[in-house]
């Protein structure tokens, strides 16, 4: 009965969209991918993780470093700090229903007592139907094995076996929205390196979840308030250092890296990455164009990208919208002359000390 109870405290987790292990039979010092991930989509993200190990990266950005915790930014220390966050990948179909476990209901977890606030939220995205892009299961887990004074074990399609003894052993499961949401740069090319880079700054985004102790732990989502185009919704950060941070700096390392990917990739990327830094809560107030795009910097990215696009648009009412937009976020750049920076800073930083030992 109190794993039944467990077990629905993890689902629910999981809803919420924001989300350890200690290896028994596998190493931690490499990224598996479960047999549950179909072939094709395994040497696909194979060959993501190999794209980034022999990326040449572009370090120019002190900030990146700063959140992230590194003394320099190559592709070692991308790797590294992926790896350090991640264990296993799990295909879409695998069923967590039938592969958890008790591993021990006499465990002594970290912190006892101090857990993450949780605001369950709405469990559908705007619009409708959710398309779920990657969900890292190993924080949920350990929150729910935290929560209920057991400790999760996790059985893997091939075999393998981890006990959740810390957020920091990342479990990714992969989403339908993956290779075919907005992180398909390229839909006609599907092994363009603009996709592949898409789909890494996501695992990036999903493994600062595996961050985090006591009130931080998982650096769970926060719902976005009143005006955000996610209104009510499991999707935003309430802090500056989080999943959408560092899946916009890593898509910026990206972009700025990328030799081969064509302006229209790149402006591409930059979207994604500006879509990211909308869900960062700020104390400021939402823009005059209603949605909170927070720097000036962020405003004339975006602005930027609505001019490029103008240019090739040649549907008369899109193009309308898009001078539209061009206006109200050029009389926001206008209106931001003046203005303290201290008006567009997110709130704090959340401590990413992880919580047990991997």
């Amino acid at each position: 009965m109190v794993f039944r109870r467990t077990f629905k405290t993890i689902r629910s987790f999981i809803v919420l969209g924001s989300f350890c292990c200690q290896l028994s039979r596998v190493s931690a010092q490499e990224i598996k991918i479960d047999d549950s991930v179909p072939s094709d989509i395994a040497q696909t993200m194979r060959r993501d993780l190999k794209n980034l190990r022999k990326s040449n990266l572009v370090d120019n950005d002190p900030e990146t470093r700063r959140i992230m915790g590194l003394d320099v930014l190559n592709a070692n220390s991308f790797n590294q700090w992926l790896e350090d966050r991640s264990v296993y990948m799990v295909g879409e179909k695998f069923n967590l229903e039938t592969q958890v476990y008790a591993a021990s209901s006499s465990w002594s977890f970290e912190n006892p007592g101090e857990l993450p606030e949780m605001d369950p939220g709405k469990k559908v995205a705007p619009g409708g139907k959710v398309q779920t892009v990657m969900t890292n299961l190993g924080p949920a887990l350990y929150f729910a094995g935290k929560l209920n004074n057991t400790l999760i074990g996790l059985r893997l399609t091939n075999g393998d076996t981890i006990s959740m003894t810390s957020p920091r052993l990342g479990s990714f499961q992969i989403g339908q929205g993956l290779f075919s949401g907005k992180e398909t740069i390229d839909p006609a090319k599907p092994d363009a390196l603009s996709n592949s880079l898409s789909r890494l700054a996501v695992y990036f985004h999903e493994a600062r979840h595996s961050d985090g102790h006591g009130k931080s732990l998982g650096f769970f989502h926060a719902i976005c308030p009143k005006g955000h185009p996610f209104e009510g919704y499991n999707a935003c950060d309430a802090n500056r250092n989080g999943p959408y941070t560092v899946g916009a700096k890593a898509m910026y390392t990206f972009i700025k890296s990328c030799t081969e990917c064509s302006v229209a990739e790149k402006e591409a990327m930059k979207l994604i990455a500006i879509d990211s830094e909308n869900r960062v809560l700020k104390t400021k107030a939402a823009s005059h164009s209603g949605v909170d795009v927070g720097s000036p910097e962020i405003i004339q990215t975006l602005l930027d990208t609505y001019k490029l696009l103008a240019q090739f648009e040649t549907d008369p009412a899109k193009l309308a919208d898009l001078k539209k937009k061009i206006a109200e976020l050029e009389a926001e750049i206008a209106g931001l002359t003046g203005t303290s920076d201290s008006q567009d800073t997110p709130t704090t930083d959340w401590d990413a000390a992880p919580e047990g030992q991997r």
